[in-house]
């Protein structure tokens, strides 16, 4: 989500307040991403691939971004370079603004980006766009807060819930696209004033959220459920209060070469100098049950 203006100054004018306040409750540290245009900001979505090594992500701005992951002989990440970009070709018009937020990779090679602003769900092949049909409520939904989350599941069915649900309801519904069209599986209860902003299926087949909160700056959470039963209460993995910079909206879960499990997050900048465009991963080497 593209902060507004008066939130964002909001953010600038108590931040200090906020880092004086707040306690560096986890050892992560996270790296900036190098950046070399000015047109690059605003990072929200985010597919890490080749072992760790390469990232997609997308631009609040209509951009997709490629970089390249450094890392030391231990697999820590150390820092992220830009290494090309290219601005994504959605039609120009009233109802198509190029508000890109989510990304998630396709089994054929290709890519699922969701904007904000009316314009939906769109496949990225090679260079050409195309849309996909609209998210049920999609017309109901606050042109900043709609589905942003998304991820896709191992038999390449997309899935994503919506920022905010329809009339600031207490749950988020889950929906996911087969060749039948959506299909709602249940709802997301709300807690602790979080929100989704990203989405992952990892190679465990379990669904992974990304919720940030803002009071006092940003905090975050990540969580973990079963598609197929998101009633039940999605387990938290981590949590910080920290960060307070970092506006984190993209996530990626994947493996290492070693078979650890990761999740890397991508902060959004706003494109402003008070937040950070950057990178930060967590291991996520938990003893749960597979899918």
């Amino acid at each position: 989500m593209r902060l507004s203006p008066a939130i964002a100054l909001s953010l600038v004018l108590f931040l200090p307040l906020a880092w004086a306040l707040a306690a560096e409750d986890t050892g992560l540290q996270p790296v900036l991403i190098d950046l070399d245009d000015s047109r690059i900001g605003g990072l929200s979505g985010l597919v890490v691939s080749a072992a760790g090594r390469q990232f997609t992500a997308v631009s609040d701005a209509g951009y997709l971004v490629e970089g390249e992951l450094k890392r030391d002989s231990s697999g820590r990440l150390t820092g992220a370079a830009v290494t090309g970009s290219r601005r994504l070709d959605v039609p120009p018009d009233a109802e198509n603004r190029v508000d890109a937020e989510g990304l998630s990779p396709l089994p054929d090679g290709g890519l699922a980006v969701s904007m904000e602003g009316g314009s939906g769900i769109w496949v990225l092949r090679g260079a050409e766009m195309s849309p996909l049909p609209a998210p049920p409520d999609m017309g109901l939904l606050a042109a900043s807060s709609m589905y942003e989350a998304l991820a896709t599941d191992a038999q390449g069915r997309l899935l994503t819930l919506p920022e905010s649900p329809v009339d600031g309801g207490p749950a988020h519904p889950l929906w996911r696209l087969d060749e039948k069209g959506w299909r709602r599986l249940g709802v997301i209860e709300r807690s602790g004033g979080y929100l989704p902003v990203g989405a992952d299926v990892g190679p465990d087949g379990w669904l992974y959220l990304l919720e940030r909160s803002i009071r006092l700056g940003f905090r975050h959470r990540i969580r973990r459920l079963d598609p197929d039963q998101p009633t039940t209460r999605p387990e938290t993995l981590w949590s910080t209060v920290s960060h307070r910079r970092s506006n984190f909206e993209g996530l990626s879960v994947w493996s290492d070469p070693e078979g650890h499990l990761r999740a890397t997050l991508v902060s959004d900048n706003n494109f402003t100098a008070a937040f950070r465009q950057e990178l930060l991963e967590i291991p996520l080497d938990l003893k749960g049950p597979s899918r």
